[in-house]
Parts: C-alpha cells; sequence; structure tokens
C-alpha cells in the first residue's frame, strides 16, 4: 500500500491525461499490478461520467425551458 501512496496524487491527472510521458507510463505500470489503484480509477471515471451526464441533461432541461441559468 505504500507504493499507492507514491500514485494518488497521480491517478486523477492520469485519468485526465494530465502526465507527462514518463508518469504515465510509471502509473500505468503500477495500474497493470494494484487492483486497489484500478478500483480507485474506475470510480473516479464513473464520477466523472456521472457529472457530465448531469450537466448535459440540466442544459436539455434549461433549454427547454427557455432558461438561461
Amino acid at each position: 500500500m505504500k507504493e499507492c501512496e507514491k500514485y494518488a496524487a497521480l491517478l486523477d491527472a492520469f485519468s485526465e491525461g494530465d502526465l507527462f510521458m514518463e508518469d504515465m507510463i510509471q502509473v500505468q505500470n503500477h495500474l497493470m499490478n494494484c487492483p486497489a489503484c484500478q478500483a480507485y480509477l474506475e470510480e473516479a471515471e464513473a464520477r466523472k461520467n456521472c457529472m457530465a451526464m448531469g450537466n448535459a441533461v440540466r442544459k436539455i432541461v434549461l433549454r427547454k425551458s427557455g432558461s438561461k441559468h
């Protein structure tokens, strides 16, 4: 788990594609052998997708109601 602490701060940036290539490769290598970090990344992706879906629905509702909020 000590190894995970090293990568914890990088996982969100990894999911956004905001890492330098060297860091990206290190995170990928860690993810291949770490179910805990794989689960964290999957949950982060699900949250991001959920938020994107919520924003899209909100825009549709606002557009249909004629609101400009």
